[in-house]
């Protein structure tokens, strides 16, 4: 019955591993990993989800000649339509240039989302009495203008109709320079917007239809004699979720696999048994494949930061295995759970100040790593558990007590023998020594402070290479600020526009803005389109008059095909309730401005600020004060970024020795081990900083926090040393001989945990896995080569106060 009952409950256990693993997922998007509460990053989580295209690829064209370009772009735009299973749509050229209509009725639009004033006085042009001379004034300005563009815009709108002063609507891709967003001013470099024929859920899908895209890309190449002429490129939404989402299972597999093979080499090295070997590798694992699960229940997704948490998770957990098998080989004369019974306390106290020094980061501000803190507490308590109450059990069985006798570490002396009592300036040499040598260090050079954003971004990142090769060759300045609209009102969003507008022109005034591009010309005015759709009732416009009067000045009707569209359109528009240009020039600017999603309606521009006023403008501008107005901008979320981690930090700092402090006195019955765990912080500190700075490395946005993330990880060496110490009467030489050597081991494959996040692809978890494993090193350096001394030394004085108390008495 109760082998039934065991086999039922692993079965009922194994039912939330199931589901939580069928539900986990990647999340790639590196704004999550931010505080939703900060409007700057709000602003760039709008701009992000909803607009630059989000859901487009972008492929970039580059080459020396301009028609080899044109022409790659044309082709491979016609062989990506003809793929109708994936792809709804290419856009390689401006929409209003292949089709003389549609570029009609986005004039037309523009004209009837206009003051009703202002649009009244532009249909009044085709009054009666006014059509003549109308016709009249722009016959004489052919006859008189010396002007190319007055010659070609009246050769084709002899009323004015196209006339749009004032407007600002260049930025979006509608003006002067028609080709912008599309092509240089070279013509050496194009971009191409493929939508996907459906949407693309996943990152596999994504990364499948990626590969499906370049394949046919690359076919056409080898058939084109464009094909060695024009490199390719690809950035956008779908080639960084796939390369993202790709390169995290890449980094998790390796660093997992890296970790995996350190402890194989390590134990297979010093210990030669197999079976030891492999079981504290299943244990591992299922500790790990526990900490996911639970991760996909209670998270659903693991974003890019705290993917980290597999390599960090096996370093650690290997420890406690690790201690464990040393004890039990170093004592022959004890059984497996006599070992478990001695090790246990020592095991489950360094795995509760680690994990609570881990949880803290749930208070850190930032998501990403509040996840990582979470995934490793959760993946500590399992591991603990585990090897607690399983390894031995199994392992001791494995083994004989020959074996144990022949393990490669030597022998150990007996606890009862004499050892040489150092002296006093002996003990302290080594550690004086270093210290001072960290402090000089320390002094000619400090680890600097980088408040970039480059740690959020990818090490090697094709799509971000092809992306910043298109701002620079299509000249938009990626030190542009965006700001953003949002009401459940269009009316509203429209006010707000022009509320803005008059800021920026404020802005301007002062020098804190260099330029500004706002869509108040394109967003709907519901009142102003309602109002002028009553004007062209009223008109009564007649193609007829129209078409007289311009032949009396001797117009043909070629110049009124651009004329006769925009009348064709404001009829349309006066027939029905639409407030938005449909057609396929309008769903391309309205993509770049516009969107719409459950809190409303949503509006986009730029601001381009003067050099280093970005901050002041979004801090002491009206623009920063107005509601529904939203921020957003890359170059300066990393100060922002840092300035809330570095208020945070020094009460992150203090959580963790308050922590630490209560993990060693409930371990220890006196407060000389609580002190020496914090001297030995102190002095992991102190060594941290000083390898940072020579080996040239800076403090950043998260590798800020391998400060509270290494003295969690490294406090339960001092208390495995310490116990160590006590087990051993302070033999010193003993307690290196068992415990330092297992705690070498645990370095190994703790430090190799943290530094295979070195090899990531974000550059942010390489960086926090660097200095995670530098500070892991230094913390065993301070275990095991001067704790002990420190400990025999505080120890040495507490007994000679005693004895002398004892005397007076």
């Amino acid at each position: 019955m109760k082998k039934w009952l065991g086999r039922l409950w692993w079965l009922i256990f194994l039912v939330p591993v199931v589901l939580g693993l069928m539900r986990l997922r990647f999340d790639v998007d590196v704004l999550n990993l931010l505080p939703g509460d900060m409007p700057l990053v709000r602003g760039l989580k709008l701009q992000q989800e909803h607009f630059k295209n989000a859901n487009k690829l972008i492929v970039t064209l580059r080459g020396d000649e301009p028609g080899a370009v044109h022409d790659a772009a044309s082709d491979l735009s016609a062989r990506l339509r003809n793929e109708n299973n994936l792809v709804r749509d290419v856009v390689w050229r401006p929409p209003w240039k292949e089709d003389a209509e549609e570029a009609a009725e986005l004039i037309a639009y523009l004209q009837l989302n206009r003051p009703p004033e202002a649009f009244g006085r532009l249909i009044g042009r085709l009054a009666p009495g006014r059509l003549s001379e109308q016709f009249k004034a722009a016959r004489e300005r052919l006859a008189m203008s010396f002007s190319p563009a007055d010659l070609a815009r009246l050769g084709y709108d002899p009323l004015g109709l196209t006339e749009l002063e004032g407007d600002r609507t260049e930025g979006f891709g509608f003006g002067a320079d028609s080709e912008r967003g599309f092509a240089s001013g070279d013509g050496r470099f194009r971009v191409m917007y493929v939508e996907p024929a459906d949407t693309l859920d996943d990152y596999r899908e994504c990364d499948e239809w990626l590969r499906r895209i370049k394949a046919l890309i690359n076919e056409a190449g080898k058939d084109s004699v464009w094909g060695e002429s024009v490199h390719i490129g690809y950035t956008g939404a779908p080639a960084f979720v796939a390369e993202i989402a790709t390169g995290m299972e890449n980094d998790m597999q390796y660093s997992v696999a890296f970790t995996g093979l350190v402890i194989v080499v390590l134990f297979s090295i010093t210990y030669r048994r197999w079976f030891p070997l492999v079981w504290l590798l299943f244990l591992l694992t299922s500790s790990l494949v526990c900490t996911m699960a639970v991760g996909g229940l209670v998270f659903g997704a693991l974003n890019v930061v705290s993917l980290g948490f597999a390599a960090i998770l096996l370093g650690l957990s290997a420890d406690y295995g690790l201690v464990l098998y040393q004890e039990y080989v170093s004592h022959p004369e004890l059984d497996g759970a006599e070992i478990r019974k001695i090790i246990k306390p020592g095991i489950l106290w360094s795995a509760a100040t680690t994990a609570f020094a881990f949880c803290l980061l749930l208070f850190s501000g930032l998501p990403g790593l509040a996840q990582l803190g979470a995934l490793v507490t959760i993946g500590i308590s399992f591991s603990a558990m585990f090897i607690v109450g399983f390894y031995l059990r199994v392992a001791s069985h494995a083994r004989h007590t020959k074996t144990r006798n022949n393990a490669v570490f030597p022998s150990v002396p007996n606890p009862n023998t004499s050892h040489p009592h150092a002296s006093v300036a002996g003990r302290l040499l080594p550690g004086v020594l270093a210290v001072s040598a960290a402090a000089i260090i320390l002094i000619c050079r400090q680890p600097g402070l980088d408040g970039s954003t480059r740690p959020l971004e990818p090490s090697d990142s094709p799509a971000a290479t092809a992306l910043h090769e298109m701002n620079r060759r299509l000249g938009l300045d990626e030190d542009a600020l965006a700001v953003i609209v949002r009401d459940p009102s269009l009316g509203v969003v429209a006010k707000r526009l022009e509320q803005s507008e008059k800021v920026l022109e404020n802005e301007v005034a002062k020098g804190r803005v260099q330029d500004y591009e706002l869509p108040s010309a394109l967003w709907p005015h519901p009142a102003w389109i309602d109002s002028n759709r009553y004007v062209v009732v009223e008109a009564k416009l007649s193609r007829t008059r129209v078409v007289n009067a311009a032949a009396e000045h001797g117009f043909n009707t070629n110049a009124l095909v651009l004329t006769m569209h925009m009348l064709d359109f404001w009829e349309r528009m006066a027939d029905s309730t639409e407030l938005w240009l449909t057609n396929k020039t309008g769903r391309w600017l309205s993509d770049r401005f516009a969107a719409r999603d459950a809190g409303g309606w949503l509006a986009m521009g730029s601001i381009l600020p003067a050099d280093d006023a970005g901050a002041a403008l979004l801090n002491n501008s009206e623009l920063s004060s107005m509601p529904g107005v939203y921020p957003a901008g890359w170059p300066l979320l990393g100060a922002r970024l840092l300035g809330r981690i570095e208020q945070r930090l020094p009460l992150f700092l203090a959580a963790v020795v308050i922590v630490v402090l209560i993990g060693l006195r409930l371990a220890f019955s006196g407060w000389i081990e609580p002190l020496i765990g914090l001297l030995a912080l102190g002095a992991t500190a102190l060594f941290l900083f000083a390898a940072m700075a020579l080996l040239g490395w800076n403090w950043n946005l998260l590798n800020l926090m391998a400060i509270p993330l290494v003295f969690g990880a490294g406090i339960d060496q001092s208390i495995h040393m310490q116990m160590s110490l006590n087990r051993n009467s302070g033999d010193i030489v003993r307690a290196r001989k068992t415990t330092g050597r297992a705690l070498l081991l645990c370095t190994a494959t703790t430090a190799t945990g943290f530094g295979s996040l070195a090899f990531s692809n974000n550059a942010g978890l390489a960086g926090l896995g660097a200095t995670c494993a530098a500070g892991i090193v230094c913390v065993f350096f301070v275990s095991v080569l001067l704790l002990p001394s420190w400990w025999r030394f505080l120890r040495s004085i507490v007994k000679r106060r005693e004895f002398l108390l004892k005397i007076e008495k």
